[in-house]
């Protein structure tokens, strides 16, 4: 459980880090995020099924235009679409994405090569984006931007601080949201009916959650819990049964979303009450609308957005970006499941690749270069996604953001595989994935505008994002063969404490401004 709205950057304890670098809280993360991938009726084997058939088609056909070779790779899933125009429009959206965060990639390295900073490039890029959309103030994209960033960090981080593994709430805003909405009515309507009586959501800032803890207490005028609420809000009543059965909550009443009470094997309730004060009941198709809402409003922190040069914008979201990739790094689900996924996958006869096919593999992995590698696994995660096979958050998503999520993961995967070689330090790895993380961001804001861009990065960069991602590079770097993706893997897990040391170190930047920055990097990517 968490707040909906963002709040100042907390440091991650040490002892919180000690317990996210240790291989059993990662296959216990991965555990969890399978089970409740399950519940929402995912299936992560498919889906890496589907990974592994459009990489190794792509691989065994290294010369095919992307677009003709994506057309005919569709044709089997084509039910999916509801016409065979918007198919070709994902078809599109997915190549020109690819092409343009290749783009994006090799102007940035120019830039930098040329001495400039990754702020100062990522301002240029904002501000081009802002004038393409006929945004007069590059401050109001930055907004979007940095409200956007913040939130999907926050989220992960509450999952880090997660002691005892209650990791579903934090990745389900939407259930936050169910908890505040149903607490924000019960006290309107208390107010309006003249009680004194109050709910509450139970939040413990900077603490882990306490396993199998209240989500929503109702006081009574004394100031007495009388009333004590355990929330799910699960895709359908089989689905919101199977996390109530997870856990032990007797002394804690059922709340459920409208329209699902009726079909639960026991008792629960649509609405919280206490002596005829109810709360407005609230569907899943409701709260997930309102998660959309929330994750995109506008709000002025300490930096003036208005009157915010594009550098000083850029400068505020790159350490939002830069927390992003240490949240990243402590969470390793997607790639503790690929390795599942391809340890299972890989024992079938009809997963292998001619000797052509392994040597494009390699060289797309190692260069970022080859667009067919990022257009297939594109593919592959946009049937994956409309088959649910990702979970309803992603069922729906827009062809530009999956083709997104693809491109970072193909990307980290050369940074792994680059450091599992000892080509590049620990610092430098991080410093490339800052870099990716960047170009994301320009290419969504290139991309999209308003309230479909602060979406579109909190699909990317939050969890969802990060675990798809993970699962994406596992899965294409099992390809390469069992030693380089070993070594990649133990390389990933070696820069877990680099991850939790550049959120902590860019996180104290916060209280002083946006001027620190520079300096949080300087002395992490030396």
């Amino acid at each position: 459980m968490t707040d909906t709205t963002a709040s100042n950057h907390e440091l991650i304890p040490a002892e919180d880090a000690a317990l996210v670098a240790s291989e059993e809280w990662q296959e216990q993360y991965a555990d969890e995020v399978a089970a409740e991938l399950a519940a929402e009726q995912g299936d992560s084997s498919s889906a890496g099924e589907l990974i592994v058939s459009f990489t190794q088609a792509a691989a065994n056909q290294p010369l095919a235009e992307p677009a003709d070779w994506l057309t005919n790779q569709l044709q089997p899933h084509a039910e999916l679409w509801p016409d065979r125009a918007s198919m070709e429009r994902d078809i599109t959206e997915i190549v020109a994405t690819a092409l343009r965060q290749a783009e994006l990639k090799q102007e940035l390295a120019a830039a930098r090569d040329q001495g400039k900073s990754r702020e100062s490039w990522l301002a240029t890029s904002l501000a081009n984006a802002a004038k393409q959309h006929g945004i007069l103030s590059v401050g109001d994209y930055g907004a979007v931007i940095d409200e956007a960033l913040k939130r999907s960090n926050t989220t992960m981080r509450t999952i880090v601080t997660c002691k005892n593994m209650q990791l579903s709430q934090a990745r389900n805003l939407d259930g936050f949201i169910a908890e505040v909405h149903h607490v924000n009515t019960f006290n309107v309507n208390a107010a309006a009916a003249g009680s004194d009586a109050r709910a509450s959501v139970v939040i413990n800032p900077g603490k882990a959650f306490a396993k199998n803890s209240v989500d929503i207490h109702i006081h009574d005028c004394q100031g007495k819990v009388v009333r004590r609420y355990q929330a799910k809000y699960g895709a359908d009543a089989g689905a919101t049964e199977e996390l109530f059965e997870r856990g032990d909550y007797r002394g804690q009443r059922k709340l459920v979303p409208q329209g699902q009470a009726a079909d639960m094997r026991k008792s629960a309730s649509e609405v919280i009450e206490f002596e005829g004060i109810e709360s407005t009941p609230l569907s899943k198709k409701e709260a997930k609308r309102q998660q959309e809402q929330v994750q995109n409003e506008q709000h002025v922190h300490e930096l003036d957005w208005k009157s915010a040069d594009a550098l000083t914008v850029g400068k505020r979201i790159g350490k939002e970006a830069a927390i992003a990739v240490g949240m990243s790094l402590c969470l390793q689900a997607g790639a503790v499941i690929a390795r599942r996924c391809w340890n299972r996958l890989r024992g079938k006869e009809n997963i292998s690749l001619q000797q052509e096919g392994k040597d494009f593999l390699a060289q797309s992995v190692n260069s970022s270069g080859k667009v067919l590698l990022n257009v297939a696994a594109s593919g592959a995660l946009m049937v994956a996604s409309k088959r649910g096979l990702l979970g309803e958050s992603l069922k729906h998503s827009p062809a530009g953001r999956i083709a997104t999520i693809a491109s970072v993961a193909l990307d980290n995967v050369k940074t792994m595989a680059q450091l599992a070689r000892g080509e590049i330090s620990k610092s430098e790895a991080l410093d490339q994935m800052a870099n990716t993380t960047a170009c994301s961001i320009a290419g969504l804001a290139l991309a999209s505008e308003g309230a479909a861009l602060g979406a579109a990065i909190g699909t990317v960069l939050g969890p969802i994002g990060t675990f798809v991602g993970g699962l994406t590079g596992g899965i294409v770097g099992g390809m390469l063969g069992s030693t380089a993706a070993n070594l990649a893997y133990n390389a990933s897990k070696s820069l877990i404490g680099q991850g939790v040391a550049l959120v902590n170190s860019v996180a104290q930047t916060f209280s002083v401004g946006v001027k620190s920055i520079g300096n949080a990097f300087s002395r992490l990517f030396a």
